[in-house]
């Protein structure tokens, strides 16, 4: 049962990542701009100030793709040795603004699919990404402010969205852009709150961002953006014949994000997640076991034309 906790736990902290980078409808490439070449294929443009504001065009639907790949490891004294999880999987999704107001944006987003493979011991397990659909309001800073309908092919899940209780609908904010004008090396922060489940108690991250440079990729003007988050969390552990339990952990991370911020379309972003974790089970199975987990994951994310 120890290894089903652990596989279990994968999975959910999978999931919640990949539904997390669903934040910005798409549009057209823009035309190249002009300047020198940076690092990576992007092109410098002159510094100024600009406005990162969430606008999509209305109607208009674009692809991404979100990758991820990392490695858990957890130890006991109840384990001859620590166990150790690979995993790795992709998400295809969709956007699309169907309607406007002046500070309100309703987004169509639509799951293509995908697949979640993890290892354990020299068994590999292979599951499917959620196909389906729902319908968002969102801000100007790209903010989710409320999820309207959804369709995820499961039960379960589809009422966690719509109660609003949804790891993923809250860490959406994650990419919130600025309030008014900011300039190359303008710093602006914001404190990101989402309950695991219902019931469950409310996990709070710091996040604090920066505007590294304004460049040119794939020839749409874009505002280079660094995010790092930091914060605890506690998840509790339902009974069962494995006992019931807690789970203290420390999550943190960083992404850089190239915005495009003249047709409101996350271009590309990358980073790493990490967390340290300490989960305590008592039951018939498994008295008074600790478990020390740590957990790193790469992310990425990508414009599909």
């Amino acid at each position: 049962m120890r290894r089903g906790h652990l596989a279990g736990l994968t999975a959910c902290l999978w999931l919640a990542m990949c539904l997390s980078c669903l934040t910005a409808a798409e549009a057209p490439a823009p035309a190249a701009g002009e300047g020198k070449v940076a690092e990576g294929g992007a092109t410098q443009v002159p510094a100024a100030a600009v406005v990162l504001r969430y606008a999509p065009k209305v109607g208009v639907a674009v692809k991404h793709k979100l990758t991820m790949a990392g490695r858990m490891e957890a130890a006991s004294q109840a384990m001859d040795q620590p166990m150790r999880v690979q995993v790795r999987g992709s998400m295809s999704y969709t956007e699309k603004a169907l309607s406007e107001t002046a500070d309100r944006v309703r987004v169509q987003q639509r799951l293509t699919g995908g697949e979640f493979v993890m290892n354990m011991g020299g068994q590999s397990q292979t599951q499917p990404m959620p196909i389906g659909k729902m319908v968002t309001e969102m801000d100007r800073r790209g903010r989710l402010v409320r999820v309207i309908e959804a369709d995820l092919g499961d039960k379960a899940a589809t009422a966690d969205l719509l109660s609003g209780t949804g790891t993923w609908s809250e860490l959406a904010s994650f990419a919130a852009l600025p309030e008014g004008q900011v300039k190359v090396g303008d710093t602006w922060s914001d404190q990101l709150k989402l309950p695991a489940t219902a019931g469950s108690p409310e996990i709070s991250l710091d996040v604090a961002s920066r505007l590294v440079s304004l460049t040119t990729v794939e020839g749409r003007k874009c505002a280079q953006v660094r995010s790092t988050f930091s914060g605890p969390l506690t998840i509790p552990i339902p009974g069962g014949q494995s006992g019931a339990g807690s789970m203290q952990a420390t999550l943190q991370g960083e992404m850089v994000w190239h915005y495009d911020y003249e047709n409101s379309v996350y271009v590309k972003g990358e980073g790493t997640m990490g967390m340290d974790m300490k989960m305590s089970v008592s039951g018939p199975e498994t008295p008074g076991m600790d478990v020390s987990t740590k957990m790193i994951m790469n992310i990425k994310l990508a414009l599909v034309k």
